[in-house]
């Protein structure tokens, strides 16, 4: 039975254990996906990883040229050429949470050569991203209490 005051925290704590928090974090992250894919995509501008390091190994000499030609960026591994690898970019539903890939031709191959950290989010866009989804999430959580 417990202590009054064991008995005292389940009644204000029991209902807060039939809230699906990871659900609700599921849900706060798919209604902010396309966020989540435009900061991935800033990193990548950026030549950074989900790590933060730069995205290595650097560009060919030839590369290079073709960049320089085009006019884009070739000081950093952007992985935008034509921007079909990055408009392909989506969040998808995995075991444990949400991760985000692409369905372009080239995927396999830039994962292959750069590594999957090319997906994701670094630690201050992960901060970005919950800042931005907070409100949504509270508001949520809030709904949820009230239907207890």
């Amino acid at each position: 039975m417990g202590t009054k005051a064991d008995q005292i925290k389940e009644f204000f704590m029991g209902p807060l254990k039939a809230i699906d928090m990871k659900g609700l974090i599921d849900w706060a992250v798919n209604r902010h996906s396309t966020y989540a894919l435009e900061l991935n995509k800033r990193q990548l501008k950026v030549g950074q990883l989900d790590t933060g390091k730069p995205i290595t190994p650097p560009y060919t000499k030839m590369t290079v040229a073709i960049k320089k030609a085009k006019g884009q960026p070739y000081n950093r591994v952007t992985l935008k050429d034509t921007g079909d690898f990055q408009d392909s970019m989506y969040m998808k539903r995995v075991r444990g949470g949400n991760e985000i890939t692409a369905f372009d031709w080239k995927t396999l191959s830039l994962s292959r050569k750069y590594g999957v950290d090319i997906f994701g989010l670094n630690d201050r866009n992960k901060g970005i991203l919950c800042n931005r989804m907070k409100p949504d999430a509270q508001k949520q959580f809030k709904s949820l209490l009230r239907h207890l």
